[in-house]
């Protein structure tokens, strides 16, 4: 059974593909890595510990 034009028009998506859950995660991840590298830096600068080279 084929749907004419105006049926599929009307159809509704909304489910969560695996390309978002994908996309969701990477961003996640790149805010968490971020996250990690400005603590990291915050620590080295108040406790004085910088590379000077």
């Amino acid at each position: 059974m084929k749907l004419k034009e105006e049926e599929l028009d009307k159809i509704d998506g909304g489910a969560l593909t695996s390309t978002m859950l994908n996309a969701i995660t990477a961003i996640v991840r790149v805010l968490y890595e971020a996250g990690i590298g400005v603590g990291s830096s915050i620590r080295r600068i108040e406790s004085n510990t910088i590379c000077t080279s």
